[in-house]
């Protein structure tokens, strides 16, 4: 960021991105193969860890269209906008609330006052992406196997959505892991 001198407005400098977002590859191509899935995802969770890692973040409203799949095929998460620290008491009063996120990406605990923000809200929305982009639609409240997958990696997949976020791998790499390894349990890389 900056300030403009003879203004003194501020302004940002942001990276120009050619490609799309994963909204508009999957409106083309969906849906994807799991390995396909996964190779998208897995700079999506290498962010996701370093967010968390060096500033205690999380994401909060991870979806397809907060997805950009660059023209040199470069992966980027964007819009940290209403990603929120995780503090022992709650939100700051200066990030967004609780019930930010999007519908069908959000997870069941995302509405509670008071939530500390933890990693398995993103680990339910990444679940819900894949979720998507290898069954073609977003789970329903009890959703089906999709033909995709099968039995132990559902089983992962599943985890993944699960409404108690302490049955949820502990983070979207876990998660990520599991899938790739058919489903056995993965320690935290």
């Amino acid at each position: 960021w900056a300030q403009d001198p003879a203004t003194s407005s501020y302004f940002v400098i942001m990276e120009c991105l050619e490609g799309e977002d994963l909204d508009a590859l999957l409106a083309r191509e969906a849906p994807l193969v799991l390995d396909r899935a996964l190779a998208l995802l897995r700079p999506v969770a290498d962010a996701l860890d370093y967010a968390w890692d060096r500033h205690r973040l999380v994401h909060r409203d991870i979806k397809p269209a907060n997805v950009f799949v660059t023209a040199r095929g470069e992966v980027k998460l964007l819009d940290f906008g209403i990603a929120a620290r995780a503090r022992q008491g709650a939100v700051s009063p200066l990030e967004a609330p609780a019930i930010s996120g999007t519908p069908g990406y959000r997870a069941p605990e995302a509405a509670t006052p008071g939530l500390t923000p933890a990693r398995t809200l993103d680990v339910y929305a990444v679940a819900a992406m894949i979720y998507q982009m290898v069954g073609g639609a977003l789970p329903a409240a009890v959703p089906a196997q999709p033909e995709a997958l099968d039995d132990a990696r559902w089983q992962a997949l599943r985890a993944g959505l699960a409404s108690d976020p302490a049955d949820r791998p502990e983070s979207v790499s876990v998660l990520l892991t599991r899938l790739e390894a058919g489903g056995a349990v993965a320690e935290e890389p």
